[in-house]
Parts: structure tokens; sequence; C-alpha cells
């Protein structure tokens, strides 16, 4: 019961960006961090995820890469270059191991392979929201 506690005050009030084009996955993941008390916004498409981007901050981003509008690389393109604050993004994906490998964002935190493991991302989740955030004249 103690650990519930601990990760529950973890995510309180975070705000999360959840990108994915995949209605099942959105509902999959809003929920369980809803439940642990984090703000939740997503977005379906790159253009609504940089919208999103470009109007808020953001302590974690939950990004899929492999969208049909354009691929998540634009949204760690924009993120590196527009959004210093908002450093901390948990690529899922199921795209190749070479695909994920090739990945050299320092935006990235952790990769979380689909089908997810709904508690190696909320770990992942914690991770970045317990991060400092960067000072934006640092980058």
């Amino acid at each position: 019961m103690c650990g519930y506690t601990i990760v529950m005050a973890e995510l309180t009030g975070k705000r999360i960006l959840i990108i994915d084009d995949d209605p099942a996955i959105r509902r999959l993941i809003s929920p369980l961090l809803i439940n642990e008390g984090a703000l939740v916004i997503e977005a379906d498409n790159t253009i609504a995820a940089l919208e999103m981007l470009d109007h808020h901050t953001f302590d974690a981003t939950v990004l899929d890469l492999m969208m049909p509008d354009s691929s998540g690389f634009e949204v760690l393109q924009y993120l590196e270059k527009n959004s210093p604050r908002d450093k901390c993004v948990i690529v899922i994906s199921a795209a190749s191991e070479s695909t994920l490998n090739s990945i050299e964002s320092p935006v990235v935190h952790q990769i979380v392979r689909k089908p997810l493991d709904l508690d190696r991302l909320e770990e992942a989740l914690i991770e970045c929201v317990r991060r400092p955030t960067a000072d934006p004249s640092s980058t």
C-alpha cells in the first residue's frame, strides 16, 4: 500500500502529453495516469501534438514514433529546437530494433516497445518527472 501512495504522489499534478494515433493505446494509458493524479492531454496526430507543444509545457511526453500523418521523429526535432523545458520523452513503438536503436535525440529518456508494459511505462514517467527542469538559457 505504501508503494502505491508514493507512486501516486510522483505523478499528481504533472502534465503529460500522450501522442498516439491509436485510440486504443490512448484509452489504455490515459486512465492509468489520470488515476495516478496526472493531468493528461492527448494528441492523435503530429499536427495536434505540435500545436499542443507550441502553446503548453509538459513534464513528460509519451510519443508513438509511427503515425500515418508523419513520423514521431518530427515531434522529436521540434522538441529539440523549440521546447527546451519539455525534454523528457518516452517513445512507444512497434518499430524495428534498428529504427529504435537509431534514435539519438537528447530529449528521449526511454523507449518502451509495443505491446506496452504499463508498469515499465509508469516507471519511466516517474523517472521523467523526477528530473530537474532544464534551464532554457542553457540549451
